[in-house]
């Protein structure tokens, strides 16, 4: 068992290096995925149509999970005029950590005209992590963007509670480099914010999903029979800008995406006219 932790603990102080970048571009009305290049364990696998112009991208990082010393960038660009939509196969682990930070950087560019969506699975915070993600989505003129993030903070199912570690998150939205939304959260484990009234409130699952808006189009009102405060879940929905920001506070990531999915189906028929097509890795 020593030998298997001093082995652990070695590569928390090295790390895994890994870098992807994606270029996508809309050729004759259907969206290629005309770069790729990746250093290290992150990679993507084939693209795949199961909508005619939609190019869907599934995430993959072979290790499983992400621990202390750990660095993963993405940088993303979707061209003009194209239609991507970006998710994982399952949900994003980050393990405990004897001391360094994992961090996570991911920078994703929509052009003008170009619609982006950022559906990833859940991410999973294990007990004593240490987690630094920043997310930073830069947008031009009339391009769209739907996306979100469901964090899980300890695993209550298996009596294991998020009560050491740390975990900071920002998500930037600009337009034309004009910030639309910046918010930064940390949630640490020894500050009382998962229980306190102020913070989560003792719900172990936060996730926030972003619409921006396109002609005062999708309207709020359209989602807002969704909304709703009770012991199991509290949902809001809100305008901010140029921006709807949607918040879910519960216990199970499962009800956070199916929620989400219901506002996804209202945003996409709003803003581009068409049904949703979720992802069949979902079901797996």
């Amino acid at each position: 068992m020593s030998a298997v932790l001093n082995k652990h603990q070695q590569h928390e102080k090295k790390g895994w290096r890994a870098r992807l970048e994606l270029g996508y571009a809309n050729k004759n009305g259907r969206t290629i995925l005309n770069h790729r290049l990746h250093k290290g364990p992150l990679v993507v696998q084939k693209p795949f149509y199961p909508e005619a112009d939609v190019c869907h991208s599934y995430l993959i990082h072979p290790p499983g999970g992400i621990v202390g010393g750990d660095i993963l960038e993405l940088n993303i660009n979707a061209g003009k005029a194209a239609n991507v939509l970006v998710t994982t196969p399952a949900a994003n682990k980050f393990y405990r950590s004897v001391g360094p930070q994992a961090r996570l950087q991911q920078t994703i560019r929509v052009q003008k005209n170009a619609v982006f969506e950022w559906l990833p699975q859940e991410s999973i915070f294990y007990n004593q992590c240490h987690a630094s993600i920043e997310t930073v989505f830069e947008i031009e003129e009339n391009a769209q963007l739907i996306c979100w993030e469901i964090n899980c903070f300890g695993r209550p199912a298996g009596q294991e509670f998020f009560d050491t570690g740390s975990v900071l998150q920002k998500i930037t939205v600009k337009r034309d480099g004009i910030p639309l939304y910046i918010d930064r959260t940390r949630v640490d484990g020894k500050s009382g914010i998962l229980t306190a009234k102020w913070g989560l409130n003792s719900f172990s699952v936060m996730a926030t999903m972003l619409v921006t808006v396109n002609n005062n189009l999708p309207d709020p009102e359209s989602m807002l029979e969704l909304q709703q405060h009770n012991e199991s879940y509290m949902l809001s929905i809100t305008r901010q800008s140029d921006v709807i920001v949607i918040r879910y506070f519960g216990f199970h990531a499962r009800e956070a995406l199916s929620v989400f999915t219901q506002c996804w189906q209202i945003s996409r028929q709003s803003l581009s006219g068409k049904k949703i097509c979720p992802p069949r890795i979902w079901a797996t």
